[in-house]
């Protein structure tokens, strides 16, 4: 269900969610055809791309951040709440990265981006 929702999104935006695994990874189509793999680890969140010679043998990190800039430092990391939150990042970056449509917009809008989470909320009482 979820999911079926970030596609809708995703495709209304220009780009298509190939592969998503709930608060853990997503892999974004952009406009431009590029591939964006997002990544949230226990700490950090991160955006990589295909490096050029190498490929996803070495991928480039288009950006990084870490998960308390936006969650706060209160979460335990084995807590359900930091999880949940987790998963609500995961999906508020979909989104907003999703506006993108390449990679080059995509390292210009990361040191800018704005917290995931609350974007999330935005857009979950925009829908209804």
């Amino acid at each position: 269900m979820i999911e079926e929702k970030l596609r809708r999104v995703c495709e209304s935006n220009g780009c298509s969610l190939l592969g998503y695994t709930q608060g853990r990874s997503a892999t974004l189509i952009l406009a431009s055809g590029e591939k964006v793999i997002l990544s949230a680890g226990t700490s950090t969140f991160k955006v990589f791309a295909k490096r050029g010679a190498i490929g996803w043998l070495l991928p480039r990190t288009l950006g990084s951040k870490k998960l308390s800039d936006w969650l706060g430092e209160s979460y335990n990391r084995r807590d359900f709440r930091y999880l949940s939150a987790v998963v609500v990042a995961m999906q508020g970056v979909i989104i907003l990265l999703s506006r993108c449509k390449s990679l080059n917009e995509v390292e210009i809008a990361w040191p800018e981006l704005p917290n995931p989470v609350g974007e999330m909320a935005l857009h979950e009482i925009l829908q209804g």
